[in-house]
């Protein structure tokens, strides 16, 4: 091995060291995980393609799907968390919304 590889060598553990607290740091905060949820989402790892766009669609999702992958390698349960709180929020939301459509309809029986 050369000096050149050795230091090479080097510089990539630091880099992949620095990506692991990074990426743990982030992951450990709730607007971490709010920011790396609504990537996923806005990269379409969650929904199908359209056909008209399938190789701009696929190029956004190799995105998001590379993103995935560095989170669950460097903090599994930050990403599980993030899944979670997601899911929790989707949940009241949609708890919200029912709420309002049955206000409605009691609203429009009324009339």
């Amino acid at each position: 091995m050369s000096w050149e590889q050795d230091v090479l060598d080097r510089h990539r553990r630091q880099e992949e060291r620095q990506l692991a607290e990074d990426v743990a740091a982030v992951m450990a905060t709730p607007a971490g995980r709010r920011l790396f949820m609504a990537m996923l989402g806005k990269s379409g790892v969650y929904r199908r393609s359209d056909p008209g766009r399938l190789e701009y669609d696929a190029g956004r999702r190799d995105g998001g799907l590379e993103a995935l992958h560095i989170v669950n390698r460097f903090a599994r349960s930050g990403a599980a968390l993030a899944a979670a709180e997601r899911d929790e929020s989707v949940t009241a939301r949609n708890s919200e919304l029912e709420s309002a459509r049955e206000q409605d309809r009691k609203e429009r029986m009324r009339v």
